[in-house]
């Protein structure tokens, strides 16, 4: 029956995609994703717990209903990872070089996420030590993947392309157009190691900055895979090219709440793992 359900998902999905075109996430831009976020979990709890005697509530929370979720979930991210994702014009079907737009693939990530929560709010009544690590990892699971979604839309990727002693509070974002920083960016040097045993080859790409954001100033050193951050803001080493380095600056306010719902997931599994390991010992 799951696999009947999730194929009636997709095939709703990619009627939508036919009709109305792809998910624009600029539709839920703040303050939008905020009231969705909070309209979203006070709905799904208040159902859960209001209607847990009801057949559909009662199947949402249970393991064949997470079961098929996660397969479709897998499948559909299966095709994003085979198929090359580029943005795509309005109303392209099927909408599968767009993934993370398309409403198949997000109608199938809103099933997963409301069986997640039906499934919490089944098992915490009555709340138990035992209970914890399930909780811990599947709270943690939706935490992450909802505040993945409500931030994507506050997502912003812009990129900053400057030569040794220039200084700029604009970068230019993935559409070409001029992006505001809330503080300036100053390339006071740029190094280009390379290894010991072969000149030709960099070992590293290094760039002295000077951030200023109008209070204060500071000097740091930005390299490959060692951002800096400030604020909300990851400043990361893309490139270089004669004398001038590019830098990506990312700025997503609620990676922190999908951190701490992977921290949470984490010490759900370690629970879990040292509950089994007590166990295995006992026997």
């Amino acid at each position: 029956m799951e696999f009947a359900i999730g194929l009636l998902i997709v095939l709703v999905g990619l009627f939508i995609q036919l009709v109305a075109g792809p998910f624009r996430f600029g539709w839920i831009e703040p303050p939008v994703n905020g009231i969705v976020f909070w309209l979203y979990i006070i709905v799904v709890w208040s159902v859960s717990i209001g209607f847990k005697e009801s057949r559909a509530v009662r199947w949402l929370g249970s393991i064949r209903s997470a079961t098929g979720s996660m397969t479709w979930a897998l499948a559909l991210t299966l095709v994003l990872g085979l198929v090359r994702q580029q943005p795509v014009p309005f109303r392209t079907f099927p909408g599968f070089r767009d993934m993370l737009s398309n409403w198949s693939f997000l109608l199938v990530f809103l099933w997963l996420l409301t069986s997640i929560a039906c499934a919490v709010s089944r098992v915490c009544r009555p709340l138990t030590l035992k209970k914890v690590p399930f909780l811990l990892f599947h709270l943690g699971l939706f935490l992450a993947l909802l505040c993945g979604f409500a931030g994507k839309a506050e997502v912003r990727r812009c990129s900053m392309t400057l030569a040794v002693g220039e200084s700029s509070w604009h970068a230019v974002s993935q559409d070409g157009s001029d992006c505001l920083l809330p503080f300036s960016i100053e390339l006071t040097g740029f190094q280009i190691p390379y290894g010991e045993t072969d000149a030709q080859v960099p070992r590293q790409f290094i760039s002295s900055v000077r951030i200023d954001d109008g209070l204060s100033s500071k000097d740091c050193r930005i390299s490959v895979n060692h951002p800096v951050r400030l604020g909300r803001w990851h400043i990361y080493q893309y490139g270089c090219d004669a004398g001038s380095s590019t830098l990506l600056l990312v700025s997503d306010r609620w990676r922190a709440m999908v951190g701490l719902g992977l921290l949470m997931m984490l010490a759900g599994a370690a629970c879990l793992f040292v509950r089994t390991s007590r166990r295995k010992e006992h026997q």
